[in-house]
């Protein structure tokens, strides 16, 4: 068909999707060219030798993906007259917001994985914007396959057109929920394919890797050591759900820095406070902290979804057109962010649960457990009075297991005989 044909309201149609989606990633590239910048002048002024926290950095790129997902489904009108350029549009974005999040994480901490840094350069930072593009695109085929099959079903039984679009509704629900609970049971395949993994050799480290699981009386997990060779990364952390088999199977990941010092020197881990960081990871699997947090978000999304779309009609009906799309797109964001902070409340504490439950079931040392939260703020260059992601701050979590430490006795010395007394006993 030739472009001069093309209707102007659907080339307005385009141009205006291509604008929205264009609006999330613009505004991350400002803020990263502000953050590479301040984390530069970090480094110059605070000699900040392993570089600044990659959470803060994560989570923006999270928040851009989720701002485009908005977009895309509630740009329906534009969806509709072009279908094609809709996806386009939205996959476009999402691989443009990829590059830009790699390229921004190799500056700020470069992961040497090869011998020839610019190739690995360029090969992770391609492997990485095609598995983020791949997860986000195939969880939008997967949500809208399971609407579109909903709506299907309900429209060949004859429903009125209200109650198929209900269906479709429900269905695109039951997709995100689907898509999510894959996402939780394949975190540890997804961890191998996004970071610089290698199975961890037999030695010290797997033994009591294998014992603490042994001792919890689980599986033994996948071990793998993560190379770190050029990022300050110290971090201990487990991935899957127990019980999982293929890729499924739960994995335990070991940054590289927690056994190998980056500078000539630089003190080590001690065996009880890689015990102790081990029993904190055996203890979130014992206690199915990651089930629970999936459990808790498919409760609440539902919920939140039934509430937000009763909001979001009566907003259709009883406010002003221009003020109506407004509220309804603070509903939509409300929506979906809602249900994530309970669940970033509820790993707060889950985290601490962690801490006790690894010293009081499991006998890890409560003080080598301080000593090691002290060491990684330390490393990983955090502000220990400073909640980073959904973990509470380090000294709220010493805090709690200070309650663990037994207070030392006072030994009270003996008194002093009487001089004056003995003698006088003698004198008799």
């Amino acid at each position: 068909m030739d472009p001069t044909q093309v209707p102007a309201e659907a080339q307005l149609s385009l141009v205006a999707l291509a604008i929205l989606n264009a609006i999330p990633v613009a505004t991350f590239a400002l803020w990263l060219d502000y953050f590479e910048n301040r984390v530069e002048e970090n480094r110059a002024s605070r000699d900040y030798e392993h570089g600044p926290d990659l959470q803060l950095l994560n989570a923006a790129g999270i928040t851009t993906a989720l701002a485009l997902a908005i977009v895309f489904f509630a740009t329906r009108p534009y969806r509709v007259e072009s279908p094609l350029g809709a996806v386009l549009c939205f996959v476009a974005a999402v691989i443009v917001q990829s590059v830009l999040q790699a390229r921004a994480a190799r500056r700020i901490s470069p992961v040497g994985v090869g011998k020839d840094p610019e190739t690995d350069r360029l090969s992770k930072e391609f492997s990485s914007s095609l598995w983020l593009a791949s997860m986000i695109t195939g969880y939008l085929t997967l949500t809208a396959i399971v609407a579109l099959s909903a709506a299907s079903i309900f429209h060949a039984l004859g429903a009125e057109k209200g109650l198929v679009a209900l269906a479709g509704g429900f269905g695109a629900l039951g997709g995100i929920l689907i898509g999510l609970t894959l996402v939780y049971a394949l975190a540890p395949f997804t961890l191998r394919r996004v970071l610089p993994v290698e199975g961890m050799n037999p030695g010290r480290l797997r033994t009591m890797i294998e014992s603490a699981f042994k001792k919890a009386g689980m599986t033994g997990p996948d071990i793998y050591i993560v190379k770190t060779q050029e990022v300050a990364s110290h971090n201990i952390m487990i991935a899957g759900f127990p019980g999982g088999r293929g890729v499924f199977k739960p994995a335990v990941f070991v940054f590289e820095g927690m056994v190998k010092p980056r500078t000539p020197g630089q003190d080590t881990f001690t065996d009880a406070e890689l015990n102790a960081m081990i029993f904190h990871e055996v203890s979130h699997a014992r206690l199915n902290h990651l089930r629970k947090r999936l459990m808790r978000t498919c409760m609440l999304l539902p919920l939140s979804v039934l509430l937000g779309g009763a909001l979001w009609a009566l907003a259709a009906t009883q406010l002003p057109a221009g003020t109506a799309e407004l509220v309804q797109l603070i509903l939509t964001v409300a929506v979906i962010a809602a249900p994530f902070a309970s669940v970033n409340g509820m790993i707060r504490k889950q985290e601490i649960e962690a801490d006790l439950n690894a010293v009081i079931e499991y006998g890890a040392d409560a003080a080598a457990m301080i000593s090691a939260l002290e060491r990684l703020d330390e490393l990983n260059g955090r502000n220990p009075g400073v909640a980073h992601g959904a973990h509470p701050s380090t000294r709220e979590r010493i805090a709690e297991l200070r309650t663990l430490i037994a207070p030392t006795p006072i030994r009270m010395q003996p008194p002093a005989p009487d001089q004056d007394s003995d003698q006088g006993d003698k004198a008799a």
